[in-house]
């Protein structure tokens, strides 16, 4: 009788370890913290650039034609993956549709593993890391290359502008 309540014993500390340290895939996900904005914009031909650190904007040509009252905000985006495995990503330049506006990313993408520079309209890779977590930070270039009217609206990044998938 001794020796059956131990097997019993065994078979449920054998059946509470299995289930208690089993693990437990989650399903990736991409978060959008802050989009990027170049806060105001002149509608008028010339270009500027964008911190992807810290939102600070400088003007090329002509001055103050972009971040006028309060600079820019930088893009920070968020990718929940799996631990330890491999993010791929690619940042897509928006490119003259027609409107006269070009944005070229720039930024990195960071994890608690590696910091990989963004290289616009490239397939890279990134480790997500012991926590899972890969943050992106974007600014760029902004560049009108021809004027257009005060009332026009432009997104210069979407999400659909940002391709990633976790991998295998």
């Amino acid at each position: 009788m001794k020796h059956s309540m131990t097997y019993h014993r065994l078979a449920l500390i054998s059946l509470f370890l299995s289930t208690s340290f089993s693990c437990y895939a989650l399903t990736p996900s991409f978060h959008v913290n802050k989009e990027i904005s170049f806060g105001l914009v002149l509608f008028i031909a010339g270009n500027c650039t964008m911190s992807h650190e810290t939102g600070a904007i400088t003007v090329s040509n002509p001055s103050k034609m972009c971040g006028a009252y309060g600079g820019g905000i930088r893009g920070h985006y968020t990718i929940i993956a799996n631990p330890n495995k491999q993010i791929r990503f690619k940042m897509d330049q928006r490119d003259n549709e027609g409107d006269g506006f070009l944005y070229i990313p720039a930024g990195e993408s960071v994890s608690d593993f590696e910091t990989v520079v963004i290289i616009p309209n490239t397939i890279q890779q990134i480790d997500s890391g012991s926590s899972g977590i890969v943050n992106m930070y974007l600014g760029g270039q902004l560049l009108i290359v021809s004027p257009t009217t005060p009332s026009t609206s432009v997104t210069f990044t979407k999400v659909a502008g940002i391709e990633w998938s976790e991998l295998p």
